[in-house]
């Protein structure tokens, strides 16, 4: 027979198992429903044995209980039984996803060209392996040319010559972090420009234009120069040159004469050159880029000196410079050292002629030729004639001049014999081969002419 007090222990003992069966079949359901996929559709229809072991557990319980009294439970409550624990079985653990961090690829270092507007910094994206998005964060900073440090900016250009560190943070949905650093240097290989205009006045429209002078050139008016980067021109600077000569000192000694005077000049405004001489002007931009840029000014007319030659029917006119001489048309010949102009004249001329040195600069020069002429030539019937062959029959041969001499001489042969003097109006009558020359006082050629006669009359 069952005593009061063994009731309590086996109440007490009861509600312990089912403590403990209700925590395994919760457990247990929750591993049927996570696996739930893998299980055939025919175990999830099988009866489940902790079921019914624990309905009938709870059916002996209940009969258990509709014994018990209210003062048995009185008791138990005042005097309570401490229950055994029982450990509970160990869960298998879930497969854990290997946890890496992002990978990220991107270039170390890149050299862009200033105002390279095809660059595109690289862009980081994609997800991670678990499919969820990666999380990119970029930090830009930059350090000027010749600058010690970097500083923060907020985006990316390549509008400025310099240093930009790129940072990029890229998270994954593990909360873990790849950090990557890009070195984008800014380089200017662009030389400045140097432009020089000069002014154009036409009168007939009253307008002014503004002509471009290149590099080398030699002009004869005032210049503007003006100075021009696709960065910023940091310093200029321009001399003008000397010729160098050794002077020889009265002591015996070379003494050289003093190099120009380097000037510098404000880049920002324009330069204006108008004395003759040769500069050389120089432009730096920050990235020590220089371009040199060469102008010669010679605002002065060259000094000209005229010769005159005579000879028999010509006179030969030289005009001489002191400096180079631009060609002129006419018939005018100029010279390797581009100094002398020659031209021979056959009659008398006045004219003027426009001489340009290489600058532009114009000299008008009256030009007066006399020419000192004598031609011989052979007339028949009164009547000049080009025929080399004669013959008397045909009419009276004479000889007639064509001079401007004072004073002149014709003299002629037949057939290489004697020199004969023509007097005018001297009819020829002799036959044979003609050598007719005509001479100046002093005994100067200026003409020589060679013909037949023949006396031949005909018939038998």
């Amino acid at each position: 027979m069952i005593n009061a007090e063994d009731k309590k222990n086996i109440v007490v003992v009861m509600l312990i198992l089912i403590v403990l069966l209700g925590s395994l079949f919760f457990i247990k359901s929750c591993n049927r429903k996570e696996f739930i996929d893998e299980e055939p559709l025919e175990q999830e229809k099988l009866p489940d044995d902790n079921e019914e072991e624990s309905s009938s557990e709870t059916e002996e319980l209940e009969e258990i209980e509709e014994n018990t009294t209210e003062e048995e439970l009185t008791e138990e409550v005042n005097n309570p039984v401490i229950p055994t624990v029982i450990p509970s079985p160990n869960l298998p653990e879930k497969e854990e996803v290997e946890k890496l961090p992002p990978v990220v690829s991107i270039p170390e270092n890149i050299v862009v060209s200033l105002h390279d507007e095809n660059f595109v910094l690289p862009t980081v994206d994609g997800v991670d392996n678990q499919g969820i998005p990666l999380r990119v964060e970029i930090s830009y900073y930059f350090k000027a040319l010749n600058a010690m440090d970097y500083n923060p900016v907020l985006a990316f250009s390549t509008d400025q010559v310099g240093t930009y560190k790129i940072v990029y943070r890229v998270t994954n949905s593990s909360s873990l972090t790849t950090i990557k650093e890009m070195i984008v240097e800014i380089i200017d290989t662009e030389a400045p420009t140097i432009e020089g205009m000069i002014e154009e006045y036409d009168p007939e429209s009253g307008l002014t234009s503004f002509i471009p002078v290149t590099n080398g050139s030699l002009i004869n008016q005032m210049i503007k120069i003006r100075f021009m980067d696709n960065d910023r021109v940091s310093y200029a600077e321009y001399y003008k040159e000397i010729e160098l000569e050794d002077i020889e000192m009265p002591d015996g000694t070379i003494e050289e004469e003093p190099l120009p005077e380097v000037i510098p000049i404000d880049p920002t405004q324009e330069l204006v050159l108008y004395e003759d001489g040769e500069y050389h002007v120089r432009s730096y931009d920050e990235s020590g880029n220089i371009t040199e840029y060469v102008v010669t000014i010679d605002c002065t007319n060259p000094v000209i000196s005229i010769d005159y030659t005579k000879k028999p029917n010509v006179t030969i006119v030289q005009i001489t410079s002191d400096e180079e001489l631009q060609p002129i048309d006419g018939g005018w010949v100029l010279s390797e050292d581009r100094k002398l102009l020659t031209k021979e004249y056959t009659l008398d001329t006045l004219e003027v002629v426009s001489l340009f040195d290489l600058a532009g600069n114009q000299v008008d020069i009256p030009i007066s030729v006399k020419v000192d002429y004598a031609r011989v030539e052979v007339v028949q019937n009164k009547k000049p004639t080009t025929s080399t062959v004669l013959n008397i029959v045909d009419g009276d041969i004479t000889l007639q001049v064509d001079t401007n001499l004072d004073a002149y001489q014709v003299i002629y042969t037949v057939d290489n014999g004697i020199e004969q003097i023509y007097q005018e109006d001297t009819l020829l009558t002799e036959a044979g081969n003609y050598l007719v020359s005509i001479y100046s006082m002093d005994g100067t050629l200026y003409d020589t002419i060679e013909f037949f006669i023949s006396t031949d009359l005909g018939g038998d």
